[in-house]
């Protein structure tokens, strides 16, 4: 019996921890996505700078990337806030 008990503690510990990381992951993951989103609009932002100088900002489906002073600066639709140097190349 006492044996049965120290059974399921191992194992609901490990299915705790199989859990958490399972969470983790998703929140790295969330946040890559968001990362590559914002890198998008600075990208297009940067782009559509070369064909007209005076394009200060975008605004999207995914949000908005605006010039502010020497970077640009991407926020998206859940809020998530990048900045990227401002160049000429695209990232």
């Amino acid at each position: 019996m006492l044996s049965a008990i120290i059974l399921l503690t191992i194992y609901s510990g490990m299915v705790f921890q199989i859990e958490k990381n399972r969470q983790a992951n998703i929140a790295t993951q969330s946040k890559i996505i968001a990362a590559n989103e914002g890198r998008t609009l600075c990208n297009i932002l940067i782009l559509k700078r070369k064909t007209d100088k005076t394009k200060q900002s975008i605004v999207s489906n995914m949000g908005i990337a605006k010039v502010d002073g020497k970077q640009i600066v991407v926020i998206l639709k859940n809020q998530d806030r990048f900045c990227f140097s401002l160049g000429v190349q695209p990232l």
